[in-house]
């Protein structure tokens, strides 16, 4: 699923497109591969910035805790660059480009870990057999979770990715019930990506893939699929021997009508083998998650709602298994937008659960910026001892934040 078209996306004129000397020391700014852009097609720049000022406070036990003010980028969505490209090819095809980086608006740093378009390289082609992307992107589950989530809660406002981050089984291994190994911030292995890059904040999944393939079929009445494989070329040789590199399937399938949505999709990651310096291969860590969602537009009210399955097998073949739901409702009113979610997931086989909820007031103030006022607040346990299954305290988090956004 591509990004929804920015409302206040501009065009470049051609001769934009065909820089002078002063747009094209501009443009060498930004990356030298953009100025090769060309004339024929169309070249479209947009972003989001979204700045708020707010408050964490987190309470983990008697002797910890304590609040932070602070002023952060990314309240209702990501801030962003994006650069985006099309070609006609005749017959109802076209070649396309997107090269999106992410911003860390607080201090002008580039999100992402630092990549220059981290958010999203790809190039591909779409016509009536549908479209085919590749680079960096979005993967096809990640394409689910954001189409549910946006309807009814936001960025560092979401509750989601908190309650599922906390709930990940990779974070606290079991074996009958007790726990192993692992701890709620040694999650590496689960949580590396395709190269090593890691995971967003959310933890719970692998959300942008490098070196992937991804096709979006067209629609065939209310359906449509799409489908994505990131190519293992993370191999290694240790001690004379080729260990298998990390690999990603993911897919999506979505029934739509003019109110209502349905969807499934899936995500497996296997990562990269563990081998010694002898050469022993050790085995392959695992993560599959799967998700069942649906919505509803009746017009004075959206709801939607999604049941999550998250398995995590480590080299030696243990499972751990974590249930997730999540369920919101947005009410729009004239400019004025209210949304409230709730979330909540357990590990199974053990008392370690987590639960948030989130609520939101927006106002639009034109159609390129709007203000906000957001809570969001979960709280989760924590079993800090190896070998135990004692819940010893319960840590709660909260983050309260009055915020803009500005799209162009």
């Amino acid at each position: 699923m591509n990004l929804p078209p920015l409302r206040a996306e501009r065009r470049l004129p051609r001769s934009f497109v065909r820089p002078g000397l002063g747009a094209v020391a501009a443009l060498g700014l930004l990356g030298p591969g953009l100025l090769h852009a060309q004339s024929s097609g169309g070249v479209t720049i947009y972003g989001r910035l979204d700045m708020y000022v707010g408050q964490e406070t987190e309470n983990a036990g008697a002797s910890n805790g304590g609040d932070v003010k602070l002023i952060n980028s990314g309240g209702q969505s990501g801030s962003r660059l994006g650069f985006r490209g099309t070609e006609p090819l005749g017959a109802g095809w076209q070649a396309r480009f997107t090269l999106e980086q992410g911003i860390n608006a607080d201090n002008g740093t580039i999100a992402q870990g630092g990549r220059s378009w981290g958010r999203q390289a790809t190039v591909g082609v779409s016509g009536p057999l549908g479209s085919l992307d590749l680079g960096r992107r979005d993967s096809a589950y990640y394409d689910f979770r954001n189409g549910f989530v946006a309807i009814i809660s936001t960025a560092a406002f979401d509750p989601v990715g908190a309650v599922f981050g906390e709930t990940n089984p990779a974070n606290v291994t079991l074996a009958g019930g007790v726990r192993t190994s692992g701890t709620a911030t040694s999650s590496s292995i689960a949580n590396t990506a395709i190269d090593g890059s890691s995971a967003s904040a959310s933890g719970d999944f692998v959300t942008r893939l490098d070196n992937y393939v991804h096709y979006e079929s067209p629609r065939f009445g209310p359906a449509q699929f799409s489908l994505g494989y990131a190519m293992p070329e993370d191999r290694r040789v240790v001690g004379g021997k080729w260990g298998k590199g990390t690999q990603t399937v993911s897919a999506t399938l979505n029934l739509r009508g003019q109110a209502w949505r349905v969807s499934l999709a899936t995500q497996a990651d296997k990562f990269r083998s563990s081998i010694t310096s002898a050469g022993v291969d050790q085995g392959r860590a695992g993560k599959t998650v799967t998700a069942l969602g649906a919505s509803w537009d009746f017009g004075i009210v959206r709801v939607a709602a999604f049941v999550n399955r998250d398995e995590f097998r480590s080299p030696a073949g243990v499972k751990d298994r974590a249930t997730e739901w999540a369920a919101g409702a947005t009410v729009p009113l004239g400019r004025w937008t209210f949304n409230a979610m709730w979330a909540e997931g357990r590990i199974q086989g053990v008392d370690l659960k987590a639960s948030g909820w989130g609520a939101q007031v927006l106002y639009e103030f034109s159609r390129r910026t709007d203000v906000y006022s957001a809570h969001r607040q979960n709280r989760d346990d924590n079993i800090p001892t190896t070998g135990t299954t004692v819940r010893t305290e319960r840590v709660k988090d909260s983050l309260t934040g009055l915020g803009i956004r500005h799209r162009f």
